[in-house]
């Protein structure tokens, strides 16, 4: 069956390049929250799954349901996740449905150039595949499974397109975390050694507050092999403010030249909204964490969304 499947998978990928463990609670550590200053409001059909900013100048990318293309949608890939980009380089999450037993990262570089990376799912391993992160060095990306978890996934980047428009992408590496992390929807790296992640977490059984942002800070920069990754709470992920009184759903989160932006999905409405944490915002220590990000005044920019399959 995994063979038939690879099979297939190399004849659409040729067709698209021809084609225009719980641990104690305790070891949480309150870090910092802030203020929101931007907020951007978009359809929830090429956003609600995540976003990341291709380069200086670009368009903002979004990845919402819309955004999987029709090939792969054909063949069992029904979920798009937090996608990241690096160097120009986009990369893309994509899960099957439950009882797969792969997953798929789709990588477009800055010239067009497209590849299809098939992971075969190592025994223990879930099918999930929320969102990747791109280490800046661009050798490595991390991805994730889903509920209740204690570690990250750890693949090797194919900086060039490979010789073929398909590939078998072993796992390369685990990075342990020291604290469980539950539901988390995307992650980005804002140095070589640190993770800022944001979950849709609605319970308190492993941190104060629900749906966290959270730091994760590894002693090494990421690489093949194992690592071990400390887990430290920012606050809470701003409030969705389209209905007044009800929380959304929180997805994937975007760093770039220190500005962090973080999707937010409607309860009520198909909308989804990105607010924006820039560098000039004042950080505060987070004493009373119950105190969500409140983005106070108007907009200082608003990003501009370009809804494009793979780039």
């Amino acid at each position: 069956m995994l063979r038939r499947l690879l099979a297939v998978l190399v004849s659409l990928a040729v067709l698209l390049i021809l084609s225009p463990v719980v641990t104690d609670r305790a070891q949480a550590v309150v870090e910092t929250g802030v203020a929101a200053t931007g907020e951007t409001r978009l359809p929830a059909a090429v956003a609600n799954q995540g976003l990341t900013l291709v380069g200086n100048g670009e368009p903002l990318l979004t990845r919402g349901h819309h955004s999987i293309p029709a090939q792969l949608r054909a063949l069992g890939w029904v979920h798009i996740g937090d996608p990241d980009s690096a160097r120009g380089l986009v990369l893309d999450a994509y899960q099957g449905s439950a009882g797969a037993t792969s997953k798929a990262f789709a990588v477009t570089y800055p010239d067009g150039a497209r590849v299809l990376l098939v992971h075969p799912l190592a025994p223990g391993e879930q099918y999930n595949n929320s969102f990747v992160a791109i280490s800046p060095n661009t050798r490595w990306f991390v991805a994730a499974e889903w509920g209740t978890v204690n570690r990250l996934l750890v693949f090797a980047l194919p900086t060039k397109p490979p010789p073929t428009p398909m590939q078998t992408l072993p796992l390369a590496g685990v990075i342990h975390l020291r604290h469980p992390v539950r539901n988390v929807q995307g992650c980005d790296f804002s140095s070589p050694t640190r993770l800022l992640c944001s979950t849709n977490d609605t319970s308190t059984s492993l941190f104060p507050v629900t749906r966290q942002l959270l730091a994760l800070h590894l002693k090494h920069p990421v690489h093949g092999g194992r690592a071990t990754a400390s887990v430290r709470l920012v606050g809470s992920a701003p409030a969705q403010d389209v209905c007044a009184g009800a929380s959304g759903e929180v997805e994937g989160i975007d760093v770039t030249d220190g500005v962090v932006r973080v999707a937010v999905n409607s309860p009520c409405a198909p909308v989804t909204e990105v607010f924006s944490y820039p560098r000039t915002a004042q950080w505060r220590p987070a004493d009373d964490i119950d105190v969500r990000p409140v983005w106070t005044g108007a907009p200082p920019f608003v990003d501009v969304v370009v809804g494009r399959p793979w780039r």
